[in-house]
């Protein structure tokens, strides 16, 4: 029907089809004759007779519909009468058909005996649950199943009518099941579904009062987790589940109407290590499944001990562990029938194995069972005292007039005694805690915690739909670490959750705490902000999808996760094993701290690198503790290996080869060669050494140990090395167990035995290309080696080895340093090889070296001290003169010609050309040859202000075209900020074009490393070409603020030149005007000039520099999220004001008059 009550489809209830879902026969043959396993032909033969089925004597005849949680399908259930009965044969049977939603049918259930009116289809989809009651002929009813009893089951079928599983349910509270149904005591009256699927509620009816129990599956358990009972009545009127929340329920009775709302909780043991057990207690109908992590793992629905609590069909209300796991305390319904006591309350000590070992896992005992007065109670907590001495069970109820309370028991001469008594809200919880304290904390619905005994609590951890928040004490707002969280745990330094992204988190404790201290101490910084940094540095781990945190065991380095079909996985988070070996380390335990390094493949160097000072002060504690070679050399490997300072690792291996040497030095031979090998640089030739100085006493001692070295290191470089130190025995041995050819070595070791001492030490050092080393065996084998080492200094360039080997005999240390003043003339390095062949007494060609270096002083103190003639020394100074005038060092060609050509004229000419006017009035008023200052000095002055004229033009140019292209630029800044400042344009999107030409860096290739076409293009550019291009790049982008920046850098490099410019400028002018009108003319109008571009380039800066930026114009900056830093930096900032200097060049105007 519609929502109007308006008829849509109309079907006969009950209809003798199977519907369209049919099974069909696919060759398998018939059920009689398949295989029936190990119960054999008999049940063959059962199987071919067939059976009529019958309804139970509980069933209420009434018709049931279910839908389907998507309301695709439903399924109806009738109560069907057979036909044509026979004397001895059931009248009627339960029939469970499924339709769609257009009323057409799709199957029937198979025929079962004995099922009941209870049904519920599983919103998921994949379930029908059915009740099935087992009883015999003797009941007086025909058609029920044969079966233990008294047994009732709960039946799931599938959509296609199959049966799937079942849950064998023990209900009666009757030591032995009646035979007839006036006798039993119970039934089944409804079955309902939360609408998450994960719980199945049971509506039961008891003789003395109605319970609804509920069930959830794990595994493929079904697991009874709780018993409800009506309050103030001892019936229920209706049952319903919210149907958005699946852990919501409403339960109602004559004057009551209730909601209960249920959350998943792990009961396990909270203390830290070293007492740490990871226990973990299971409810499962009246029973505890009890675990201990940190000694084995079994995966439930099996668990390391059963305790039984209470009776099977009425599990315990609550039950809580002890913080160190080692006590149980468990709430049960019990009414005691001397007293109104409807509750027992129980305590045990479970005496569990703390280790690996035989024997049981643990030996319950129960303490204390005791009858309580409470009205509706909860939930109970388990604290205890040193060594188990003493305990506190809490207790948490509403009591009679609608007040929570929170009752406080111990116990005293065995029995259970109230103590005190704490007022609370109702309707809510006592927080567990993970502190030895055990503060009394009281958590209201809405979220509010309050300590009851006035305790403080510094850090306050919870979850609150799927949001995982942190509230220290003291500060009013939680702090929102996860919006996604699944599960959380406390374990030791770390709060670990798991999120909906299928990762674990491990938070150091002590961070959060820091960003809830500092957010609240009022410094302006937010703490979510401060999360946000610190999560990112945070240890994660991905888990599979749905995993759930049962328990942390931190001193087995643990944690427990609970996979969504029920399953457990065991993980070794590294931050847990960090922390475990930091406390190893921390107290000298280094032992366990090395196995722990070993199993979780931590680098062993944390042995070291914790605390170097404490590692090397307990190195005997160390050695004591790890007494064997291999975990020994192991660690000295990786310490060689690791990033500890060399200082460090050399100090270490000396102490323990030390300490090694001083207790077994046979037993840690091994030990004491890595200990060599393992330092940095590696010491082979010591190892080596060490090796020599055992082999006369212990012989097959020294080959194991060569053996061992041969495994550590290059057999090739320790052949070397063995050669090196000129021991051919040591050399034999290690060829020998290195596998090598004798036919390579045996030829040339022969032929160095033959040599002469030095020479064959030469010979080896050659070949192991230690050129300085042989050249030294040279010259210790005399003089008749030395034409040789000549030759061999020469070829590798030995010449610094050779002077200081031959600094003490005279005649060998020149023609060394004549070889070597060669060398360098060949390298044109003039100045050095000239004064190495003044050295080595080889004069001429010192001159010559002289002479390439320009260094014109010492060539002609050289030519004067050996007495050159005359013509030579003149016909030197016009040949060096004029290779310093091709350098533009005038003044110094001028003094050349002037005293060593002794040419007046050249010297003139040259003090002209350099600017240098005064001195050539100077030189040439002196000789006395007034002549060369009209035909030199007159026009050469005249040249020097055209030139300069030149060099002014091209300045002013230059100027003008970048004060123009500067306006051009702000301009554009104004309009296009974006396009000046370089910022990509996000609207252009997959543009492909591959050049080699310069590219902007585009927000791809800015913040990846991925291969780019332009990536791949710069890597093929030579480094000639790289050069080139960046040149290019340095006149900067057009149209950009690169381009803007160059100009402005440009200016400064132009000032520079222009004050360059006018000094020389102002050397000229006090000459002119004692020369001719024509001089003064120019002069004059040169200065004017010179001042005229002055006074335009600073106007010019003054414009530029004094104009406000785009930020203080338009009031924002363009998007930076794109841009570089360099191109951030270029938006807030601009080159250097260039200056210029005062115009002391400047020649007053009188004196132009």
């Amino acid at each position: 029907m519609t929502t109007d009550f308006e008829a849509l489809h109309e079907r006969p209830l009950r209809t003798d089809e199977f519907g369209e879902d049919a099974q069909v026969n696919i060759n398998w043959g018939s059920k009689s004759t398949q295989f029936h396993g190990s119960l054999g032909k008999a049940a063959a033969a059962a199987a071919g007779q067939p059976t009529l089925v019958g309804s139970s004597p509980d069933d209420d005849g009434r018709v049931r519909i279910s839908w389907r949680g998507d309301a695709a399908f439903f399924v109806v259930s009738t109560l069907d009468p057979y036909g044509d009965c026979m004397e001895g044969t059931p009248k009627q049977r339960r029939v469970i058909r499924v339709y769609d939603r257009d009323a057409t049918l799709q199957a029937t259930l198979e025929p079962t005996a004995g099922l009941e009116h209870p049904l519920a289809w599983r919103p998921s989809g994949n379930f029908i649950a059915v009740s099935q009651r087992f009883f015999g002929s003797e009941s007086g009813w025909l058609g029920g199943g044969v079966g233990r009893p008294g047994r009732h089951d709960i039946v799931f079928f599938e959509r296609n009518g199959l049966r799937r599983t079942e849950i064998e349910g023990r209900w009666s509270g009757l030591p032995n099941a009646p035979p007839s149904p006036a006798d039993w005591d119970y039934s089944i009256k409804e079955f309902s579904w939360s609408c998450d699927s994960t719980i199945l509620g049971v509506w039961i009816s008891y003789r003395d009062g109605d319970v609804f129990q509920l069930w959830t599956t794990g595994n493929w358990h079904w697991y009874l987790k709780m018993t409800l009972r009506p309050v103030g009545s001892r019936r229920f009127r209706s049952v319903y589940w919210h149907p958005e929340h699946g852990r919501i329920l409403f339960l109602s009775s004559p004057g009551n109407l209730r909601e209960y709302t249920f959350e998943y909780e792990t009961v396990a043991s909270s203390s830290g290590p070293p007492n740490d057990l990871g226990m973990v207690a299971v409810i499962d109908r009246g029973d505890a499944l009890l675990t201990p992590f940190r000694v084995q793992n079994v995966p439930p629905p099996s668990a390391s001990h059963k305790l039984a609590l209470s009776s099977r069909s009425s599990p315990p209300i609550h039950i809580a562990l002890s913080p160190s796991g080692e006590l149980l305390a468990a709430l049960s319904y019990h009414p005691d029938p001397n007293s109104e006591h409807r509750y027992s309350l129980s305590v045990w000590n479970l005496h569990p194995r703390k280790g690996p070992g035989r024997g049981k896992i643990m030996v319950p005992e129960l303490i204390v069972a005791d009858s309580v007065d409470l009205h509706i109670p909860t939930q109970i907590l388990l604290c205890e005292g040193a060594q188990n001495s003493s305990w506190l069970v809490r207790v948490l109820h509403t009591a009679r007039d609608g007040k929570g309370e929170i009752v406080i028991y111990g116990t005293e001469e065995g029995k259970m005694k109230h103590t005190t008594t704490a007022i609370c809200e109702s309707n809510g919880r006592v927080v567990p805690s993970v502190l030895d304290s055990a503060p009394l904390l009281w958590q209201s619905r809405q979220g509010i915690s309050t300590a009851l005994d006035g305790t403080t609590v510094h850090l306050l951890v919870g979850v609150t739909n799927t949001k995982l928040y942190v509230v220290a004490s003291g500060r009013g707002e939680a702090l929102l670490v996860s919006p996604i969280v699944t599960s959380f745990t406390v374990s030791g330094t770390f709060l670990i959750y798991t999120t909906s992204t299928h990762e674990s988190v491990y938070a150091p404790l002590e961070a959060i705490a820091r960003i809830l201290v500092r957010s609240s101490e009022g410094e302006g910084e937010d703490a979510s902000t401060l999360l946000a940094a610190c999560i990112a540095e945070w240890e994660t781990r991905r888990v599979e999808r749905g995993s759930r945190i049962v328990v942390a065991v931190p001193s087995a380095m643990n944690v427990v996760l609970q996979m969504p079909r029920g399953n457990l996985e065991t993980i070794y988070p590294r931050p847990l094993a960090l922390e475990v070996i930091r406390s190893d380390i921390a107290r000298s335990e280094y032992g366990r701290a090395f196995s722990a390094c070993r199993k979780h493949r931590i680098d062993l160097s944390m042995l070291v690198e914790q605390d170097p000072t404490q590692f090397l002060s307990n190195l005997s504690t160390f050695l004591e503790q790890l007494p064997d070679v291999d975990d020994l050399n192991l660690f000295l490997t990786v310490i060689g290996r690791s990033l500890s300072k060399r200082e460090v690792t050399t100090q270490i291996c000396d102490q323990i080869r030390e300490r090694l040497q001083g207790m077994d030095p046979i037993k840690y031979m091994n030990t004491i060669l890595t200990s060599y090998v393992v330092e940095t640089p590696p010491q082979y030739e010591a190892a080596l050494a060490h090796l020599h100085s055992l082999r006369d006493g212990d012989p097959q001692l020294v080959e194991d140990a060569v053996r061992y070295i041969i495994f550590l290191v290059d057999a090739d470089k320790l052949f070397d090395v063995a050669l090196g130190m000129y021991d051919f025995a040591l050399v034999l041995l290690i060829a020998q167990h290195s596998q090598r050819d004798p036919r390579e070595y045996l030829p040339f070791l022969r032929e160095l035995k033959a040599l002469e001492r030095h020479y064959q030490r030469f010979r080896i050092d050659d070949h192991l290309k230690r050129y300085s080393k042989a050249l030294k065996d040279l010259a210790d084998g005399g003089p008749q080696y030395f034409s040789e080492a000549l030759g061999y200094m020469e070829k590798h360039q030995l010449y610094t080895e050779g002077l200081s080997i031959w600094k003490g005999k005279p005649d060998e240390y020149k023609q060394v340093m004549s070889l070597y003043a060669d060398w360098l003339y060949d390298r044109r390095d003039f100045e050095d090889a000239a004064m190495a062949f003044e050295l080595a007494c080889d004069y001429s060609k010192a001159m010559q070296a002289y002479e390439k270096a320009y260094l014109w002083r010492p060539l002609f103190r050289l030519a004067f001290e050996h007495d050159l003639d005359d013509e030579k020394v003149k016909e030197l100074g016009y040949r060096v003169a004029e290779n310093l005038c091709t350098r533009k060092r005038w003044a110094d060609a001028a003094v050349v010609y002037q005293d060593y050509a002794c040419d007046i004229e050249e010297a003139v000419r040259a003090y002209t050309n350099g600017n240098e006017v005064s001195d050539a009035l100077r030189l040439a008023t002196k000789a006395k040859r007034r002549e060369l200052v009209e035909d030199i000095i007159h026009p050469g002055a005249l040249d020097l202000i055209s030139q300069m004229f030149e060099d002014l033009e091209e300045m002013e140019t230059q100027l003008q075209k970048q004060a123009s292209r500067i306006k051009e630029l702000r301009l554009n800044k104004l309009e296009n900020p974006n396009a000046f400042f370089g910022v990509e344009d996000l609207s252009l999107h997959n543009v492909d074009v591959t050049t080699d030409v310069s590219t902007p860096i585009s927000t791809f290739t800015r913040y990846t490393v991925a291969p780019t076409s332009t990536s791949r293009s710069i890597s093929k550019r030579t480094s000639r070409s790289k050069r080139k291009l960046d040149m290019k790049n340095a006149a900067g982008r057009k149209g950009t603020i690169e381009e803007e920046t160059y100009i402005l850098a440009s200016w400064t490099k132009l000032s520079i030149r222009l004050v360059g410019l006018q000094n020389e400028a102002g050397k000229l002018f006090r000459n002119l005007r004692i020369f001719g009108e024509e001089h003064v003319t120019e002069g004059k109008r040169l200065q004017s000039s010179l001042i005229e571009l002055e006074d335009s380039f600073k106007t010019i800066i003054d414009e530029v520099w004094g104009e406000p930026d785009i930020n203080q114009q338009t009031g924002e900056l363009p998007n930076t999220s794109t841009m570089t830093s360099e191109e951030q930096k270029g938006v807030a900032s601009k080159p250097v004001k260039p200056t210029l200097g005062p115009r002391a060049w400047v020649l007053q105007n009188q004196f132009w008059l």
